[in-house]
């Protein structure tokens, strides 16, 4: 229906909304008796009850001639929806949700419900409040899904639509710190389900500290180099298992990348480039950690500051039945990346720590760390302490390892080298030289 309405709305033809109407009506027809799982899914039902206020308000306008029986069907469908969206448990507490009270508001005012009306506005206030932190980053804990939230409210009209609640400043928030999460190419930071690209940040003259710590991430930002790190666990919804992860880019080039989104195919890759495994942080060898192993407190990260031209940060992931694992960067631009890992183990595992490079990079293995020359020509080399034994995977398929994911459903090789622990109860350092 959506493809036949964008053409209306470029060339409006009574046509167009005759041809909506009787997919409307072989809707209502087929769910006399019948339904699928999709039937009521929470945000298809409130598109759907976007579309109906629409005829309706279209039909009140004189550019949708109705019959009785076709005014019947869609104040039934108007009721049916009003009800559904209005039941208790059934508004969703994420980004759906936004689509059902949209829906549930513009059949309000179609037809005069001012109950469904109030509802909305209590509900919508009280998802947006949730939904991001006082800063402005929305708790999806994805970027993506930062800047979709956004698009969503300018186009449908946040404000307009529920106005008087306050939202202008939480949108004037968010978009204000929406820059942060972008690299130098335009890129965004490959948190949880991400794997979109806006316009480039303005260029900085110089290095940039990037202080989100209260929300979850903290980064430093250059014209041509970044590095971000991420300790985002507000809820479960498009989350990854990236805990302490962090991804560089360098001589216009990404360098330490995130494994990516993947999709939201129920298989084995989605659990792979979902767990601990796809990204730079800790895992455990042999066991997949997944999204959902982590005691969700917001946002992970302690600290973070700047000296000169070195910056650090800090934080500390909690893992039930797992391990606690404390990380602290330390990084000065364009010379050197420390990264010191504690961990306290509840059980006798060994442990791995990956670092995960871009998939036109080869790294060659040294005694206890690698080297890689970049396309600049830049040699970055790096070695890891207290470990066991180094190990290089590319393109693993039994277990999954060693996999990007270029764009939806796709799987590219790529390098990972991961640091083997056997004794926890030392510190593992990655001395990572960034000009050699």
């Amino acid at each position: 229906m959506d493809p036949i309405l964008l053409e209306h709305e470029k060339s409006p033809n009574p046509q167009h909304l005759n041809h909506c109407m009787n997919i409307l009506k072989d809707w209502a027809q087929y769910h006399k008796t019948k339904k699928t799982p999709m039937s009521y899914h929470d945000m298809a039902t409130g598109l759907r009850a976007s579309r109906i206020a629409f005829f309706q308000d279209q039909a009140r306008l004189g550019l949708l001639k109705l019959s009785p029986h076709d005014k019947r069907i869609i104040k039934s469908l108007a009721k049916l929806h009003i009800r559904t969206l209005l039941e208790e448990g059934f508004i969703a507490n994420n980004n759906h949700g936004y689509f059902q009270l949209f829906g549930l508001k513009h059949l309000s005012a179609v037809n005069n419900d001012r109950k469904a009306s109030l509802v909305a506005d209590v509900k919508m206030q009280r998802l947006v409040g949730q939904q991001f932190t006082k800063r402005g980053t929305h708790k999806e804990n994805s970027p993506s899904y930062h800047y979709f939230t956004l698009s969503r409210f300018k186009k449908i009209g946040l404000v307009d639509t529920f106005p008087g609640l306050g939202f202008e400043e939480i949108v004037r928030n968010a978009r204000k710190i929406s820059p942060d999460f972008v690299f130098p190419d335009g890129s965004l930071a490959a948190i949880g389900d991400t794997c979109d690209s806006v316009p480039k940040p303005k260029p900085h003259s110089s290095y940039k500290e990037i202080n989100g710590i209260a929300c979850g991430y903290y980064a430093v930002r250059s014209r041509a180099e970044m590095l971000f790190f991420t300790g985002m666990a507000h809820n479960a919804t498009h989350k990854h298992a990236d805990d302490l992860s962090f991804t560089y880019f360098c001589d216009d080039e990404h360098i330490f990348i995130d494994s990516g989104k993947y999709g939201y195919q129920n298989d084995k890759w989605r659990d792979y480039f979902t767990s601990a495994d796809a990204h730079n942080t800790i895992g455990i060898l042999n066991k997949c950690i997944g999204p959902k192993q982590v005691l969700f407190k917001g946002s992970l990260l302690h600290e973070g500051g700047r000296s000169g031209r070195k910056f650090f940060v800090r934080g500390t992931v909690q893992r039930p039945k797992l391990f606690d694992h404390t990380r602290r960067i330390d990084f000065c631009p364009g010379n050197e990346l420390n990264i010191q890992d504690y961990l306290k183990p509840y059980k006798d595992f060994t442990f791995t720590s990956s670092l995960h490079l871009a998939d036109h990079l080869t790294p060659d293995k040294t005694d206890n760390g690698f080297k890689v020359k970049l396309k600049s020509g830049r040699l970055i080399c790096a070695t890891a302490s207290n470990v066991s034994n180094i190990e290089i995977v590319r393109g693993k398929k039994e277990p999954i390892l060693g996999w990007y994911s270029p764009s939806y459903l796709k799987m590219e090789p790529i390098s990972v080298v991961r640091a083997i622990v056997k004794d926890s109860s030392k510190p593992v350092t990655w001395n990572i030289n960034l000009a050699v």
